[in-house]
């Protein structure tokens, strides 16, 4: 066999040699390098450890010296009768401390009196690690109403109706009175829409109310989810619809409405507008000759159903409390 065979295994040997030295060499530095981050780590340990038993055994306390250096965690399960007696100046101390436990003055204003109103569910709830709870998030209803002027002279002016106009294309299907059976659920037609919309009766009479006449320009100020608008659309009076609410997830449930119930959506071009703006901050005047306004409420009967953005959750007091002002706002600026 030629010789520089064996000149090649050698220089290969020996690169493997000083490969192997290199790594152990690097091998070596690292395990110093964490021989020292734990010895860093255990005097860190001692450091608190020192600490928890100075605050356990403070000096001037005048306890023997043979304290122990550090807490085992063996100490607190000890029998009582494996503990040597306290002396006179542990038993002067614990009296001097429930002495001053007793005259201390608490800051009671982060205390929560469970009367306030809280529910379990109030546990669950996320609140930031930069934000205390205090008495100032559960203001009681019946002291923030005692600031309201109460004035018995303020006029209230009752139109009884004589007639309500229904509209020829309007078609409302309902059972007979006393009937309390659930509707089925709407299923898409032929068209690819749903073949009706379930709303409450309730909400067929401001529709009726408004007395639509072909022509009218119509604004829906709080139309969200859309259910009294697409009524205002199938009676086929209106020559303008704008459906506008405050909230993007409202005003997407009335898109989603709209292109669920109108195959013919298309068509409506600029007669039917979605738009998303505070009612207070609409400044067109002169524009619409019949506006609806149904404002935010309690929606007592949902919440007493569903558990999800509860109106009466404690975190929303503030705006429960704030609905009567709200609802005023907005009325007074949709006239």
């Amino acid at each position: 066999m030629p010789t520089w065979c064996y000149t090649e295994r050698g220089k290969k040997a020996q690169n493997r040699n000083i490969k192997e030295q290199k790594n152990a060499q690097t091998r070596k530095e690292d395990l110093e390098k964490i021989y020292k981050l734990d010895q860093k780590m255990e005097q860190l340990m001692l450091s608190k450890q020192h600490e928890e038993v100075e605050s356990v055994y403070p000096q001037h306390e005048g306890v023997s010296k043979d304290r122990p250096n550090k807490l085992e965690p063996s100490l607190a399960s000890r029998v009582d009768e494996d503990m040597p007696p306290a002396p006179s100046s542990e038993s002067h101390h614990a009296a001097s401390l429930q002495s001053s436990l007793e005259s201390a003055e608490y800051d009671t204003h982060r205390l929560i009196d469970p009367s306030v109103g809280l529910s379990a569910s109030a546990l669950y709830e996320f609140v930031p690690a930069t934000k205390l709870k205090g008495m100032e998030d559960f203001v009681l209803e019946s002291e923030h109403y005692a600031y309201y002027k109460k004035d018995t002279d303020f006029p209230v002016h009752v139109e009884k109706e004589q007639k309500l106009n229904f509209p020829d294309h309007l078609h409302v299907l309902t059972f007979e009175r006393g009937n309390v059976s659930y509707f089925p659920s709407p299923r898409r037609a032929s068209t690819g829409v749903f073949n009706y919309f379930l709303l409450d009766g309730g909400s067929l009479l401001p529709v009726l109310a408004l007395d639509l006449q072909p022509g009218d320009k119509v604004l829906d100020m709080c139309a969200a989810p859309g259910g009294k608008s697409l009524m205002m659309l199938q009676t086929l009076y209106p020559d303008i619809l704008v459906c506008n609410d405050v909230l993007e997830s409202r005003v997407k449930r009335i898109h989603s409405v709209m292109h669920q119930f109108l195959y013919d959506l298309d068509k409506w071009g600029d007669r039917l507008k979605v738009t998303q703006k505070d009612g207070r901050d609409i400044a067109e005047c002169n524009v619409y000759n019949k506006i609806l306004v149904d404002v935010p409420c309690t929606t007592d009967r949902h919440s007493l159903h569903e558990n999800d953005n509860n109106i009466f959750r404690p975190t929303r007091t503030k705006e429960r409390l704030k609905l009567p002002e709200t609802q005023a706002e907005l009325l007074r600026y949709s006239q």
